[in-house]
C-alpha cells in the first residue's frame, strides 16, 4: 500500500482483510505517528544521517537466511554510487523487528529502533518498511530477495 490514508479510509475492511490472512506491506512511511488496531507506531529521522546499513539479526523469517553485512553498503542504480538504505526509523509496542537499527549512545540496546517491523492480526500481518528499496533491487541480490519475500511471502 502506498498510502496509509488508504488504509485509514476504509479501516475496517482492511483490518477484516488482514485478520483473515491478508498481508499490507507499506513501503517507507513518511515520518508521523500512526496506529493499527490499537498498537500504536512512530516513524522518525534517523539520527547523525541517513544509514547504509541495517542489520538483519532479528530472528525473523524474511531474515533468517541472511548474513550480519547483507543490509550494508548497496549501490543505488539511479545515481551509480553507494548510497544510505535507512532516512526514517520506526518504533513502537507490539511490533516484531523484520530489519534493526540503532542511535548512537543506545549500547544496551533497549531502544528498540527498526528499519522494518510487523504487527500480526490473527491470521494476518500489517509490515512497515522503511528500508529504501528502489533503484537498489536490480544491482543487489540482496536487496532484490528481499523486496520479493516481503511482498510475496505467505502472510502466515
Amino acid at each position: 500500500m502506498d498510502d496509509a490514508s488508504e488504509y485509514y479510509r476504509n479501516i475496517e475492511k482492511w483490518n477484516k482483510w488482514v485478520k483473515n490472512g491478508g498481508k499490507i506491506v507499506f513501503l517507507d512511511l513518511p515520518i508521523g505517528s500512526y496506529e493499527f488496531e490499537g498498537k500504536k507506531v512512530s516513524i522518525a529521522p534517523t539520527f547523525m544521517g541517513h544509514y547504509f546499513f541495517v542489520s538483519p539479526r532479528t530472528s525473523h523469517p524474511l531474515t533468517k537466511n541472511n548474513h550480519p553485512f547483507d543490509f550494508f553498503c548497496w549501490y543505488d542504480e539511479k545515481t551509480g554510487l553507494i548510497e544510505p538504505i535507512l532516512t526514517r526509523t520506526i518504533q513502537g509496542e507490539g511490533w516484531n523487528a523484520i530489519l534493526k537499527t540503532g542511535i548512537p549512545g543506545d549500547n544496551d540496546g533497549d531502544k528498540n529502533y527498526l528499519a522494518a517491523a510487523e504487527l500480526e492480526l490473527e491470521n494476518g500481518k500489517i509490515i512497515i518498511n522503511n528500508l529504501l528499496l528502489d533503484n537498489r533491487v536490480g544491482m543487489n541480490p540482496v536487496a532484490r530477495n528481499y523486496a520479493y519475500d516481503l511482498l510475496f511471502s505467505k502472510s502466515k
